[in-house]
């Protein structure tokens, strides 16, 4: 079995719905990327999903203390983006949210609701998604084809 090395940054909330901190830690991600042996891949959806999931961490996560820490751990495999991101904020269920993004796809553009289409987005880039929690940690894993 060959060996996979982890990269891994963390992002730390210091207000709620702190979405500076997010662009900054996304930043840094695309930057550490972008040096490794990922430049013939296109970041963009990669980076799509982490910004969505980590903007929804800082919108919706429920911080009883702050700062906040997120953590990103990512490696790159022959054909596939692995991440594992990790927070303290309020339990979640990924697989209710693309259930509930999906309902709305046979409503008329006029009749949409104005969000809740991230997990919708995620679920279509990413071919993998698992979630636990275990104690006061979520952790979402996933699996984006490269």
């Amino acid at each position: 079995m060959s060996h996979v090395n982890w990269d891994q940054l963390e992002i730390r909330l210091s207000v709620a719905e702190d979405y500076l901190s997010v662009r900054h830690g996304l930043q840094e991600f695309k930057t550490r990327f972008a040096n490794g042996k990922s430049r013939d891949i296109d970041v963009n959806p990669i980076e799509l999903v982490l910004a969505e999931i980590l903007n929804n961490i800082a919108e919706h996560g429920d911080h009883a203390s702050l700062p906040e820490k997120i953590c990103l751990k990512w490696a790159l495999h022959k054909n596939r983006f692995s991440a594992e991101i990790s927070d303290a904020g309020v339990a979640y269920s990924p697989l209710e949210k693309i259930r509930a993004a999906k309902k709305h796809k046979d409503t008329s553009f006029d009749n949409l609701p104005e969000g809740g289409f991230g997990w919708h987005i995620i679920s279509a880039l990413c071919s993998d998604i698992h979630y636990r929690r275990h104690g006061n940690i979520n952790i979402l894993k996933l699996q984006i084809p490269v």
